[in-house]
């Protein structure tokens, strides 16, 4: 039995890259030309970068979350240890949580109270 065209599929990593490219191109497209309050570079910037940590955490452009996963080089661990330096484990995921929400929290610094916005 061959699998008809129109049977739902599971999306390949191709057309999954291409809809996570074309979200991009979008977004840069609409904080380049979106009014906003104060309307600054950082202020733009700041949105942009709101904007791709809400693709991260899936939760805009009907895209799934990503997960963001460190993958040092292999002689990393050897080389940090013999500095006396931590190191980062390969696979560690640093956006177990919602990245987005990280961005503007003032105990972390957030975008506004670092830059004294």
């Amino acid at each position: 039995m061959t699998a008809d065209k129109d049977e739902p599929k599971a999306r390949t990593a191709e057309e999954l890259r291409d809809n996570f490219m074309d979200t991009c191109r979008n977004l840069v497209d609409y904080w380049a030309s979106v009014h906003v309050d104060r309307d600054t570079c950082h202020e733009r910037l700041s949105g942009l970068l709101h904007s791709f940590l809400c693709i991260f955490d899936g939760v805009t452009g009907g895209m799934p979350a990503f997960d963001i996963v460190a993958q040092p080089h292999p002689d990393d661990k050897e080389f940090h240890r013999s500095e006396g330096e931590d190191w980062i484990e390969p696979g560690t995921v640093i956006n177990d949580c919602m990245m987005h929400e990280l961005l503007y929290r003032a105990d972390l610094g957030g975008v506004w109270q670092r830059h004294d916005r």
